[in-house]
């Protein structure tokens, strides 16, 4: 077979178009490697912010825990050595206890995520820092809890007062049982004095919100709210009508409407609202029991801050006239050594004159 000039043009043609075919199949070879390198810089981007963002959290959290840590730092500058935190849990339930917890976390020492309890929405994160703060082998804790009784006798404000004082006592023990160094000052949280006694001597203040300000106090705050929450899980399956578990005691339109409705439990709080109205409509005898006991409390209470008063007063007043005592001391010693030393230098003249006279 002949082949004419167009055949062969058309032969001639063909291998150009593959040739060109092939060019662009390399071409787009090549873009998705170029497309893979650029991922692999993106992905290394984002690794790189990702580190980056985890240092600045946990700097973030560092200086935070520095800043909770502050008051703790200037109470060591001015020379004490054991500073403890005193907060509770439970002051507004209808049921159930107020736990008060203190704790000592030395300086040295740093857990993330201590701050308010109240803050801390999750459950679960609690028990974990919690469970942090016991196994700590420097930490020491001690937790106090004032049952529906001793609030409806006392009142809660009292109760808890009560609590804070019976908590710094049992840590001091404990550090002192231990070897160590006993309290020497508590922060607690709140707004009232709670007239620590005990230690003797001991330095104390009290600061609004002090468990988001101060973080032995937030620890504290731990100790006590995982407490307090453990005993009224366990109080719900005693009595689950009233779903202890979800709402802890709190006053909840639900728990409330229950108490209305169905009456109170055991441990339900006689001297808050509206138990204390179901008392007073179905069993006006033991609200009018329960009313009487505490306001002989009162009374109590009042004799016996007015002698603590009166004890204290004595006590300044006995350091102050000893301090005086001692300042009129030391300037009649003065006098008496100046008087010495007059009648030695007397003394001495007289010598060199009878010296002087002896030559002659």
């Amino acid at each position: 077979m002949v082949s004419t000039s167009e055949d062969s043009d058309a032969a001639d043609a063909k291998p150009t178009k593959t040739a060109k075919s092939k060019a662009k199949k390399k071409k787009k070879a090549t873009k998705p490697k170029a497309k893979a390198k650029a991922k692999s810089k993106t992905t290394k981007g984002k690794g790189k912010s990702k580190s980056k963002s985890a240092a600045t959290r946990i700097e973030k959290e560092m200086h935070g825990i520095d800043d909770l840590k502050a008051k703790h730092r200037e109470l060591l500058g001015l020379g004490f050595h054991c500073v403890v935190g005193v907060d509770e849990a439970g002051r507004g339930p209808l049921a159930g206890p107020v736990v008060i917890g203190a704790a000592y976390v030395p300086m040295d020492v740093r857990i993330e995520g201590i701050d308010d309890s109240k803050k801390i929405n999750d459950e679960a994160e609690r028990e974990k820092l919690f469970e942090q703060i016991q196994a700590h082998p420097q930490i020491e804790y001690s937790v106090s809890v004032l049952d529906h009784e001793a609030i409806d006798e006392h009142n809660i404000l009292e109760a808890s007062m009560m609590g804070m004082r019976q908590c710094v006592e049992k840590l001091h023990d404990q550090l002192i049982a231990k070897g160590a160094k006993g309290v020497d000052y508590a922060l607690a949280d709140g707004n009232r004095d709670p007239r620590f006694r005990y230690p003797e001597g001991v330095n104390y203040e009290y600061i609004i919100k002090g468990d988001s300000k101060v973080y032995c106090i937030g620890a504290a705050s731990i100790c006590a709210k995982v407490v307090r929450d453990r005993m009224m899980i366990e109080y719900d399956k005693k009595w689950p009508q009233f779903g202890f578990a979800q709402h802890k005691g709190y006053p909840t339109p639900t728990h409330k409407a229950t108490v209305t409705s169905k009456g109170p439990c055991e441990i339900h709080r006689k001297s808050f609202r509206p138990v204390k109205d179901w008392y007073m409509k179905h069993q006006p005898e033991v609200h009018e029991k329960w009313d009487t006991m505490k306001k002989e409390a009162a009374e109590r209470r009042k004799e016996r801050i007015k002698a603590e008063d009166a004890a204290m007063e004595a006590k300044e007043n006995g350091e102050a006239s000893k301090k005086e005592q001692k300042a009129v001391d030391k300037m009649f010693a003065k006098g008496k050594s100046t008087k010495g030393k007059k009648k030695k230098s007397k003394k001495g003249k007289g010598k060199k004159k009878n010296m002087e006279s002896d030559d002659e």
